[in-house]
C-alpha cells in the first residue's frame, strides 16, 4: 500500500469491534534511522487525552477512517524510544546546499520510501546521512558517504603518572572553611542550559508546544472552526498558523483543526 504521511493526518481513528471513534491521528513516529514507521499520536475529539498507537494494531489506514484493532490498542506512552517525524524540518545536503523544507514522506505499509520537499523533490531514504531534532542531512553525491567520527585524544600519560599526580593535588588543596563544609557541587548537561519559553535578546523562542503540531502548519482549513463561545480560531480556505494552532490549544479545538485542514 503506497501512501503519504499527509494523507493519515487528520484522519478519525476507529476502533474495532466496538465502532468507537476514538479521535483524529495528529503525529507520527519512525525508527531512530527514519527507516520505518513505528506508530501514531491520536489525540481525542474533545483534545482531553492523548494516545499513542502501535502501527501493527491498525487494521486498516487506506479508507475515510484509520480502524484500531481494539481499545486495548491505545497506550499512554511508547515503550520503546522513537524519533518524531522530520515533517516541517529544513533538508540540506552533505556540502550545507539547502534541499527544501520537508513537507511529506511516502511510505509503502510502515516502510519509509522518500522525503518529499516544498520544491516536490524526492529525496530517497536511503540517502540519509544525519539528523537532529530541528535538520534533516542527505547524501545527494549517488555514492556512498560516510561520516568521520573524530579522532580520540591519545594519552600522553600512563595510569601511574596519573594517580602520583592526583594524590600530589589532593596534598597541596587547602582545606574547606566550615562554611563550605558538605556543599557539593555539580555539573548541568548542556543540554539544559536552553531558555524557557520567553524573549531572549528580542527573538521569542518558539513555543514547544507548537512545535509537536509543527505537521499542522501550511495546512488549509476547510471549514471556519470556532471555540465554544463563538470566538473565532481560523476562517475557512485560512493557512493554519502557530497563532492558529494556540488558538485551538486554549480552545480544545486541535482535534477540529486537523480534522478540517488539508
Amino acid at each position: 500500500m503506497i501512501y503519504k504521511i499527509s494523507e493519515l493526518i487528520g484522519k478519525q481513528a476507529i476502533t474495532l469491534p466496538d465502532a468507537g471513534e476514538r479521535g483524529v491521528i495528529l503525529g507520527v513516529f519512525f525508527d531512530k534511522v527514519l527507516t520505518k514507521c513505528k506508530g501514531f499520536l491520536l489525540l481525542s475529539n474533545d483534545d482531553e487525552n492523548r494516545y499513542y498507537i502501535n502501527f501493527n494494531d491498525f487494521s486498516a489506514l487506506s479508507g475515510d477512517a484509520a480502524m484500531i484493532r481494539s481499545a486495548s490498542c491505545l497506550k499512554e506512552e511508547f515503550s520503546v524510544s522513537l524519533a518524531e517525524s522530520p515533517i516541517n524540518h529544513p533538508a540540506f545536503n552533505q556540502d550545507g546546499r539547502a534541499l527544501g523544507i520537508i513537507r511529506d514522506i511516502a511510505m509503502d505499509g510502515a516502510r519509509v520510501l522518500s522525503f518529499v520537499t516544498d520544491g516536490k523533490i524526492e529525496i530517497p531514504v536511503g540517502t540519509l546521512l544525519a539528523r537532529s531534532e530541528s535538520i534533516v542531512v542527505f547524501n545527494d553525491t549517488g555514492k556512498p558517504l560516510k561520516i568521520k567520527p573524530p579522532k580520540k585524544q591519545k594519552l600522553t600519560e600512563n595510569i601511574a603518572s596519573g594517580e602520583a599526580k592526583s594524590v600530589a593535588a589532593k596534598a597541596e588543596a587547602p582545606k574547606s572553611d566550615s562554611h563550605s563544609q558538605g556543599v557539593q557541587t555539580r555539573m548541568i548537561p548542556f543540554g539544559r542550559l536552553r531558555p524557557n519559553d520567553a524573549d531572549v535578546g528580542g527573538a521569542k523562542v518558539s513555543d514547544p508546544f507548537i512545535s509537536k503540531y509543527s505537521f499542522l502548519l501550511g495546512k488549509r482549513l476547510q471549514r471556519s472552526i470556532y471555540a465554544e463561545g463563538g470566538r473565532l480560531i481560523g476562517k475557512e480556505n485560512d493557512l493554519v498558523t502557530e497563532k492558529t494552532i494556540g488558538l485551538a490549544k486554549e480552545s480544545g479545538k486541535l482535534a477540529a483543526v486537523a480534522l478540517h485542514s488539508l
